[in-house]
């Protein structure tokens, strides 16, 4: 068995696929009006919604990646970073975005953020030990 579709509800998908698209370095798929991000075979979907459903799916929902090392995870969280200092610059915008920092231990790092529906994303890395 094999994870093919991951829909994401959202009240826009054009502005959450943009902004999974600069996280990830991934093009967003445009048909017949349906946005899509392909990663490692996975469809990440965007479905638009009210937004009522929207906040009630969202609060729920904490996506979960790995990668494979310390530095793979800080250009990933600088890339973050940078969207979120955009994001926050913009004037299209009616909240702000929290810059995120990698928090950790001596056996994981890792790093949280919320999109543009404030689903939770975490990001981190195992860290070897000899």
């Amino acid at each position: 068995m094999n994870l093919t579709n991951i829909v994401l509800n959202t009240t826009d998908k054009k502005t959450l696929s943009n902004y999974i698209s600069e996280i990830f370095d991934k093009q967003v798929s445009i048909s017949n009006n349906q946005y899509v991000i392909n990663m490692d075979g996975i469809n990440f979907i965007f479905k638009q919604v009210d937004d009522d459903q929207v906040q009630h799916d969202s609060r729920h929902t904490l996506l979960e990646f790995s990668v494979d090392s310390v530095e793979a995870l800080e250009d990933l969280l600088k890339k973050v970073q940078f969207y979120h200092y955009r994001l926050n610059a913009g004037k299209n915008t009616d909240r702000l975005f929290e810059i995120p920092e990698i928090h950790g231990d001596q056996n994981i790092h890792y790093f949280e953020v919320e999109d543009t529906d404030n689903r939770k994303w975490k990001f981190s890395t195992l860290i070897q030990t000899n």
